[in-house]
């Protein structure tokens, strides 16, 4: 087998080798699908192959093409992940309860509305058969108000739909403020 053969058998990029993107906030709910595609330890050859196309016209791109068939739920774990980290840095320095929005005719500031996201996020995007049982974000996960209001962890994707509208039409109310 030559060199171009052997390059479709490979495993992906995994964890303990250069390349491979961390994604912390995501995999501490259980997401261990933040490469974009599937099972990134598969030994699948064909999925493998599939893979290495997509990480090439990613490369070629900078956008991995199996992004857009799941393009909701790849823009709200971007959104989760980046907005833990705009909470963490921006309160230090920006007073985040300063911008007041209205929401459902109830007054909000702006950090109540990142929390609000972060809650409908991690409730939309967490597994939690995958996340560790003694961890403070699965406690966190058992005590969302999302997970409390309807008491269960699983529901079908269309159970999600409003939920995913919720997302994003807070979302379309905050995002001006959101830089600092």
């Amino acid at each position: 087998m030559n060199k171009e053969e052997n390059k479709f058998t490979e495993k992906p990029v995994l964890e303990d080798e250069p390349g491979y993107v961390k994604h912390k906030y995501l995999r501490e709910i259980g997401r261990e699908d933040y490469l974009g595609f599937g099972d990134s330890k598969t030994t699948d050859k064909a999925e493998i192959k599939r893979w290495h196309k997509f990480k090439e016209a990613e490369l070629k791109t900078g956008v991995f093409p199996s992004d857009s068939w799941d393009l909701d739920h790849v823009m709200m774990k971007y959104l989760y992940e980046h907005l833990i980290d705009y909470k963490k840095i921006a309160a230090r320095v920006v007073d985040l309860s300063y911008h007041k929005f209205t929401y459902k005719d109830k007054e909000y500031t702006q950090v109540e509305l990142i929390d609000k996201l972060l809650d409908l996020c991690l409730y939309i995007l967490a597994t939690p058969e995958d996340m560790n049982k003694r961890s403070v974000i699965y406690k966190k996960y058992k005590n969302n108000p999302y997970y409390l209001e309807r008491k269960r962890e699983y529901e079908s994707f269309t159970d999600f739909e409003e939920l995913d509208h919720e997302v994003w039409n807070i979302w379309a109310i905050v995002f001006p403020s959101m830089w600092w």
